[in-house]
């Protein structure tokens, strides 16, 4: 009840942030947001969190509408600073203590990679709100969404490595990573629709996909990869295959910079000692009192 109270209110500031947003100052559309992230999140520690699912959602896709048509590379409408916001608001409440146990992951069978994914969303509502707007912000033409999105599931990870739940049992980290199973299925389309990528998203795109490695059991990712299209499971081989060599040359680079930095730091050492000595004998000379 209290949940179909606050929707109408939610959808108020929500739609006054998207129309108002160009002409009000970004501190203040900054503090508006920030206030209501805050007020979700006090919630989710007072009341049922199943009710207030639909109104999170209706404030998260009102100030970043999700695509309602199915594409090969789904885009949002919304101006950036929007997105940003919308990204504020999830990234906001998954530092709840409670996030990890609303997204608790239910054991199901991995049929096909499509009937997954639609089980998925089911039954994991918050990481299925944060990743569709995920995938959405991948294909942006602005470099600040892309990175807007890969920061803020970079830091949902960060957070569920903090968690010292998740690090006391290894088993409950197991399920967590598999309830991030379908960012294989995202990241795989997202490569093949885009063969060049920047440095840095590159980077944060390889973060993304150790950390799932890291945690996935090994069984699951061997089922992952019999059960998806040969296209994604090749295309991951090749990026798992990337990922290695890029850390190869990371380690070569830094073995080499340390070989290479010894020199300057001796010479510099050897120019320090030498004037030094030069300044003592120019002192020694001076003290030294002159014969007629």
């Amino acid at each position: 009840e209290f949940g179909l109270m606050l929707s109408p209110l939610v959808s108020h500031i929500a739609t006054a942030i998207v129309e108002y947003h160009s002409k009000m100052s970004p501190p203040l559309c900054e503090k508006i947001v920030a206030a209501v992230s805050v007020f979700f999140y006090d919630l989710l520690s007072l009341i049922d969190v199943t009710s207030l699912f639909e109104t999170i959602a209706l404030f998260a896709n009102t100030l970043n509408p999700l695509p309602t048509t199915t594409s090969s590379k789904p885009t949002s409408s919304a101006a950036p600073p929007l997105v940003t916001y919308t990204f504020t608001f999830l990234t906001t409440l998954a530092e709840h203590p409670k996030w990890l146990s609303l997204n608790q992951p239910v054991d199901h069978r991995l049929g096909s990679i499509d009937d997954y994914e639609i089980v998925w969303r089911r039954n994991h509502f918050l990481v299925g709100l944060l990743l569709q707007h995920f995938e959405i912000s991948l294909y942006s033409p602005y470099s600040n969404v892309r990175g807007d999105g890969l920061d803020s599931l970079k830091k949902v990870f960060w957070l569920l490595e903090r968690d010292a739940r998740a690090e006391a049992k290894k088993k409950l980290f197991h399920k967590v990573a598999r309830m991030f199973l379908p960012v294989l299925s995202v990241e795989c389309r997202y490569w093949s629709t885009n063969p060049r990528i920047g440095l840095r998203e590159t980077r944060n795109h390889f973060t993304i996909l150790l950390f799932l490695l890291r945690h996935l059991p090994s069984t699951i990712f061997s089922e992952w990869m019999r059960k998806s299209p040969s296209s994604q499971s090749l295309l991951l081989l090749r990026l798992l295959n990337d990922i290695v060599n890029a850390l190869a040359f990371v380690k070569a680079s830094e073995r080499r910079a340390s070989v290479l930095g010894r020199g300057p730091q001796f010479e510099s050492s050897r120019r320090s000692s030498v004037s030094s000595r030069e300044e003592n004998s120019e002192g020694e000379r001076e003290r030294t009192p002159r014969t007629p």
